[in-house]
C-alpha cells in the first residue's frame, strides 16, 4: 500500500494514459486515411495486407495485391511517400511511418 499523499508510479502513470494515446492514434490514422484519394487507400491497403504476411513489403508485393503491374502504381507509392504516410527503408521494404497504421488500416477496411 501507497503511503498518504504519495503519488502514482511511473507505471500506473503509463496505464493511466493508454486511452488516450490509442484515441490519439486512431485520430491520426483516420486524418491520414481521410486525407488520402480513393486510389491512395487501395495502395495503403494492399501494404497493410502485405505488411501483415511479410515483414518488408517491397512495391512489387504491393502492386501485386492491387493485382496490377508496379508501374501503373508507383506514382501512388510516390504521393504517399511525399505525404509522410509511408516510408521505404534502405533496404527498400515499404512502412507506414506510424507503427500501428498497418493494423489500423486492415481492421478498418476488412469485409
Amino acid at each position: 500500500m501507497r503511503p498518504t499523499g504519495a503519488t502514482a508510479s511511473p507505471g500506473e502513470h503509463a496505464h493511466a494514459a493508454l486511452p488516450r494515446i490509442a484515441a490519439d492514434l486512431e485520430q491520426l490514422f483516420l486524418s491520414r486515411w481521410e486525407d488520402a484519394s480513393d486510389r491512395e487507400r487501395d495502395y495503403l491497403t494492399a501494404l497493410a495486407a502485405a505488411e501483415s504476411t511479410v515483414d518488408e513489403p517491397n512495391g512489387g508485393q504491393v502492386a501485386d495485391a492491387m493485382g496490377a503491374e508496379i508501374r501503373s502504381v508507383s506514382y501512388l507509392r510516390d504521393r504517399l511517400i511525399k505525404k509522410g504516410t509511408i516510408y521505404r527503408s534502405g533496404s527498400g521494404g515499404l512502412h507506414f511511418i506510424t507503427p500501428g497504421m498497418g493494423a489500423w488500416v486492415r481492421r478498418h477496411t476488412a469485409d
